[in-house]
């Protein structure tokens, strides 16, 4: 297992595979990453394990291929999360996958009673649409809050905009997932 991330060694190994595409230092942040990014991916599209695949195989393409446009003015790992995220977005209007039908399904619970089993997948594929209708710029802010468990900061330097406005859209985003669930469809 990779050693925990540093920003100022993941600096290194981007700048040594710029200069010269070094694939040491590309396995390096690979090995670092690799994990957290399938999750990620997977987050974002669970109905197609094919295309997470895809997916994390072009993050690490365009890490890659795209080192020489990291421009040092926030971390790496948010860099590399931008870019896992920007794959799957592509993927995702390529291919028109249905990505909201497994969302929370990870995190659920287990239930013993069928009729619970039931009551739950209901609730958590109702939640799954909720989020998926949900305009992408605050989509995204579900996703990287709720499911990355990223603070209100680490949102705003990872999407490159102010807390305030992170919080904002966090709060329009549950209301038109509250009113969805509730059956008023206004999100």
């Amino acid at each position: 297992m990779a050693p925990a991330p540093n920003d100022a060694d993941e600096r290194v190994c981007i700048a040594r595979i710029a200069s010269g595409k070094d694939t040491e230092a590309l396995r390096m942040l690979y090995e670092r990453y690799i994990g957290k990014i399938t999750r990620y991916v997977r987050r974002l599209m669970p109905s197609d394990r094919i295309a997470v695949d895809d997916v994390v195989q072009d993050t690490f393409v365009r890490i890659f291929e795209r080192a020489t446009q990291f421009r040092g003015t926030g971390t790496v790992s948010s860099w590399i999360y931008r870019i896992a995220f920007n794959c799957a977005m592509d993927e995702y209007r390529r291919r028109t996958i249905p990505m909201g039908d497994a969302l929370i399904e990870a995190n659920a619970p287990p239930s013993t009673a069928v009729d619970e089993i039931v009551d739950e997948k209901m609730k958590r594929r109702a939640l799954n649409n909720a989020i998926m209708l949900l305009d992408p710029k605050y989509r995204e802010i579900v996703l990287l809050k709720i499911f990355q468990d990223m603070t209100f900061t680490e949102v705003a330097a990872f999407l490159k905009m102010p807390v305030r406005t992170v919080k904002h859209r966090m709060q329009k985003a549950m209301q038109h997932i509250h009113a969805h669930m509730h059956g008023r469809g206004d999100g």
